[in-house]
């Protein structure tokens, strides 16, 4: 079985020999010959000669001629790979076939905005070289808004909002974004109005989970899969492959809504919810692989042995050419070199970053994980600041130009669509270059001052050929550790198979911290509920003892207003009887020779007064002493026994002889 380097220069070898780009197609015509490369090339020469047994394909005019020195395949046309040694006869048959290669064509990605706007979340996705405005159409369309009042905000890195003439590409968007729609001069709706809307928004949808029902029909089984929305249909693909031991290339699926990029998250697929059903089955691949030169192409009646004889044989002749054109290639090779990524001694490390940027793209294209504009710092305030469940994971990438791995891992690993996704999502991505002694030096002071001498160190040690690195540090329970680094000789699935595992470790250490922390601000909440509530409390007793103490104060006021009354009344009172006892004449004696009446008059408090009258005075009189006595005929009634009648409703100026009280009579005082 081959090794894990073995397998990069056979691989090499085979696309070198075979002009085949697909990735995946190379591996599978591998696979299926047991990593022999003779008997790979053989299958695929057959593959050709079985479609067309009698015509000979044109030889494709050749423009630029390929290089074979020691171990380094190169063409003029691509910058320079170097692979690891292998055999010499593997190296010159395989170099001897290769013919020439142009630069693929930049992929188009599928970019998946969610849009939100008024309470609701408009979905779209759209062809990343597209422009700007082609979104703006599309909600104008769909939401009947005027296209040119529309503000949309929430652009990744940190950016203002672009131009309507300016290509997604340009803006190293992630393959998931959620923006944010506003419309100046709009008034913004009620709560009954988004209650009324009834629309999940695409956050909610994110946190729902899908069952997805998917029958394997070879096996004919039915598995039942429980999914977040925010998983990918990659992720679906993945776990089925470790369920049926089904590779993701040879996986035949029925049932998914739209033909989507793998990227596309379940809550964006449009799936049905709660469930949705799915079937797969097995695909062999059997590639079309187009001839590239008359030379290996084989009658298909001739027995394997001579096919690959034939082929060796036609190899050997491209050996001379190939060699006498060593020196025009090299010479062509050299005038092709790349700007570094990092200058040497650049202002700042957002200017820096911005170059490695630029440069990076022009290298690898449009398709690659969004760097982190901005320094190292700012990156991990990014990443592990904030609240629990906004933290992500730091990828440090650390490129060398020097490095043989470096042209091979930024483009067919770091640029893979499953690898620039899962950072996109799980990761906050800042690179550096180290090609420069300067560069380096600079980086490490970094890293020394954020993480230690140790990780410095680390980083520091790694030789030139050992480099990129990648380094994934996470930050769980206030302590920041380096949970993995990776080195230019890393494949896709062994990188996958780490970032997986450390989003599962710091996604449990996390949901550990948004347990805390939601248990840290209930307590806090519990806390301000009770400090408001004891506020409250002091509030209302405030207002109880001030509403207490104006009460006292009116009943105070009350009081002393009554008591003053009661003075005056009493003044006027004792001023009306201080005149009446000065009008009243003075009582007769017994023994007086005029005539005269005694009275008996019965007060309301059963006291009797008893007092002498002259026969001939007015009966006022009785009535001034009655006065006297605190007994005003305004408040009482003086009445006689027999007939009964109220002296103070007659005429008071009638003697008590005209009244027939004489010589004696009982009057009694009533209140009215």
């Amino acid at each position: 079985m081959a090794t894990n380097t073995d397998r990069n220069e056979i691989l090499a070898n085979f696309q070198a020999c075979t002009s085949i780009e697909d990735f995946d197609e190379c591996l599978a015509h591998l696979e299926q010959n047991d990593w022999n490369l003779h008997e790979a090339i053989n299958s695929v020469l057959k593959a050709q000669s079985s479609d067309s047994p009698t015509t000979q394909p044109e030889l494709p005019e050749v423009t630029e001629v390929p290089v074979v020195k020691s171990s380094k395949v190169t063409f003029a046309s691509e910058p320079q790979v170097v692979f690891p040694s292998t055999s010499s006869r593997e190296v010159d048959a395989a170099d001897s076939c290769a013919g020439p290669s142009k630069p693929p064509a930049p992929k188009i990605r599928m970019l998946q905005f969610a849009i939100s706007f008024r309470g609701r979340v408009v979905p779209h996705v759209v062809e990343d070289n597209r422009t700007v405005g082609v979104i703006k159409d599309l909600l104008a369309e769909e939401l009947k808004l005027p296209r040119d009042k529309m503000k949309i905000t929430g652009w990744s890195s940190s950016r203002v909002e672009p131009h309507d003439e300016e290509l997604l590409s340009r803006l190293h968007l992630p393959l998931v974004n959620q923006l944010k729609l506003y419309v100046p001069d709009m008034d913004e709706p009620s709560e009954e109005e988004e209650e009324a809307n009834g629309e999940d928004s695409f956050a909610e949808r994110l946190s729902q989970s899908y069952i997805l029902e998917i029958t394997d029909t070879d096996e004919n089984h039915v598995y039942s899969l429980r999914y977040e929305g925010s998983k990918t249909i990659f992720d679906v693909k993945q776990g089925v492959y470790a369920l049926t031991n089904i590779p993701q290339r040879q996986q035949k699926w029925g049932g998914w809504c739209i033909d989507s990029d793998d990227s596309l998250t379940l809550a964006a697929s449009g799936i049905n919810h709660p469930k949705h059903i799915l079937t797969l089955s097995r695909t062999t691949p059997k590639p079309e692989v187009p001839a590239r030169t008359e030379a290996i192409t084989v009658d298909g009646d001739s027995s394997d042995d001579e096919e690959f004889q034939d082929a060796n044989e036609t190899l050997d002749s491209y050996e001379g050419a190939m060699y006498e054109a060593e020196e025009e290639a090299e010479e062509m090779q050299t005038s092709r070199k790349f700007d570094p990524l990092i200058p040497p001694h650049t202002a700042s490390d957002a200017e820096a970053l911005q170059h490695f940027s630029r440069e990076f793209e022009q290298r690898y294209g449009t398709t690659h994980p969004s760097f982190y504009l901005g320094s190292l710092e700012d990156a991990i305030k990014e990443a592990f600041n904030g609240s629990a469940k906004e933290r992500k994971l730091l990828a440090l990438y650390i490129h060398h130009d020097k490095s043989i791995f470096s042209n091979v891992f930024c483009s067919q690993v770091l640029c893979a669509d499953s690898v620039v996704s899962f950072l996109s999502q799980n990761f906050v991505t800042w690179a550096w270059d180290v090609t420069e002694d300067s560069n380096k030096d600079r980086v490490m002071e970094a890293v020394k001052n954020q993480f230690g001498s140790v990780t410095m160190a680390t980083i520091r040690n790694l030789p030139p050929d050992k480099f990129p690195a990648l380094v994934i540090i996470m930050r769980l329970h206030s302590n920041t550790q380096v949970f993995y680094v990776s080195q230019g000789d890393t494949s896709l699935d062994e990188l996958m198979t780490n970032f997986v595992n450390a989003a599962e470790v710091f996604n449990e250490g996390k949901q550990t911290e948004i347990q805390m922390e939601e248990e840290r601000e209930s307590s806090e909440r519990l806390k301000q509920e009770q400090d408001l509530a004891y506020q409250e409390s002091l509030i209302v007793d405030r207002a109880k003892a001030e509403e207490k103490e104006k009460q006292e104060q009116e009943e105070l006021e009350k009081m002393r207003i009554e008591h003053e009354e009661q003075l005056q009344r009493q003044e006027h009172e004792e001023a009306i009887r201080r005149s009446l006892e000065e009008q009243l004449t003075d009582e007769p004696p017994e023994d007086c020779s005029e005539p005269m009446t005694t009275l008996r008059m019965r007060l309301p408090n059963g006291e009797t007064l008893i007092r002498r009258f002259l026969a001939n005075e007015r009966m006022q009189m009785v009535l001034n002493f009655l006065g006297s006595q605190g007994f005003n005929s305004e408040n009482h009634k003086v009445l006689t026994t027999w007939p009964k009648k109220d002296l103070t409703t007659i005429d008071t100026n009638q003697s008590f002889k005209d009244l027939a009280l004489c010589p004696q009579e009982t009057l009694f005082v009533e209140e009215r």
